[in-house]
């Protein structure tokens, strides 16, 4: 988070900057017509903070048992490997198109590349290790998905000479957003058979009507009556939820040899986020699942139940060219 907050204020020191170094350049002319219509292509990157899906990563990974057991190393038990989060970095191609109404006042709508994060990760819990030990592994596939982002940005013009301008604006915009997962819990008994329980998660965010928006410092460096230089620093808050999908369970054991299947279903329905109790390993952590309604549990086996989201907040950066098209 400090680290965030320091590449903001970098950015923000560079614009003012170079307000200050443009200032000796003379005002255009007021007596321009408008509007004006223009096509940007820009290379972005930045970074959002992801939220719930990392969350149920780490606070697995870092349950009060396995924090124990790392710890203090008891005779009973032993934890290997662990859960990675997924990277809330990205890079992409934006095309945006401007409007200028005004002289200070513009428009603006902007459409992203799409882009997808996922990784593979496993943490394994071993009870009584050595002959008899019980071994439970946790297997992890994670992904979230933005599906060509969909941007809406109004823009003043705070500075405006010959050849730079500066441009403050704000906005919000429609996400099309998808967060999948694939969730495999097996137990190794002392007499080798195996129980195994698969998840598998797909859900997909529409654009309703999103509580993010975003705050925009635009640079413009003229070239040319018709092509510029542009640079953006956007900083984004809000999360978008209402994910809807389905999740198929799958419940099996392996013995001697054989597979046998214990049951298996499928659930359609919104996601939500909640904190569970294992009663496996008795410890607590949170989890997501898709119910067509939220079932009864007490409050020692489920809690806080919410909405799944996917936490847009972070900062971007971007550069490119921006030219006159009429």
């Amino acid at each position: 988070m400090r680290e965030k907050i320091s590449d903001v204020v970098k950015y923000i020191f560079l614009f003012y900057a170079l307000i200050g170094l443009m200032g000796v350049l003379p005002a255009r002319c007021e007596n321009e017509k408008y509007p004006k219509y223009y096509l940007s292509l820009s290379y972005s990157s930045g970074k959002i903070a992801v939220g719930d899906l990392n969350t149920c990563l780490t606070s697995l990974n870092n349950n009060d048992l396995f924090e124990y057991v790392r710890s203090y190393s008891p005779w009973w038990g032993q934890v290997d490997g662990g859960l990675q989060t997924l990277p809330g970095r990205y890079q992409t191609v934006e095309l945006s198109f401007y409007m200028a109404i005004k002289p200070r006042l513009s428009i603006n709508i902007s459409v992203f590349e799409p882009f997808q994060k996922k990784n593979h990760s496993s943490v394994q819990y071993t009870l009584f290790p050595g002959e008899g030990q019980q071994v439970m592994i946790y297997e992890f596939q994670p992904r979230y998905s933005m599906i060509s982002p969909l941007e809406f940005t109004i823009f003043y013009k705070l500075i405006r000479l010959r050849e730079f301008s500066f441009s403050v604006g704000a906005g919000s915009g429609l996400y099309i957003a998808r967060i999948s997962r694939l969730y495999d819990f097996k137990v190794i008994y002392p007499n080798m058979s195996e129980g195994i329980f698969e998840r598998k998660l797909n859900t997909l965010h529409f654009p309703l009507p999103p509580l993010v928006g975003h705050l925009n410092f635009l640079a413009e460096y003229s070239l040319g009556k018709k092509l510029s230089i542009i640079t953006e620093l956007k900083i984004r808050g809000g999360k978008i939820s209402n994910f809807f999908g389905n999740e198929s369970t799958l419940n099996k054991i392996i013995k001697d040899n054989m597979e046998y299947v214990l049951g298996s279903g499928k659930e359609k329905g919104t996601l939500y986020f909640y904190n569970m109790e294992d009663q496996t390993i008795g410890a607590r952590y949170y989890n997501m699942s898709v119910w067509s309604e939220i079932p009864y549990a007490t409050p020692e086996f489920h809690r806080e139940i919410r909405k799944g989201s996917l936490d847009l907040t972070g900062v971007s950066f971007k550069i490119g060219s921006m030219i006159r098209i009429f």
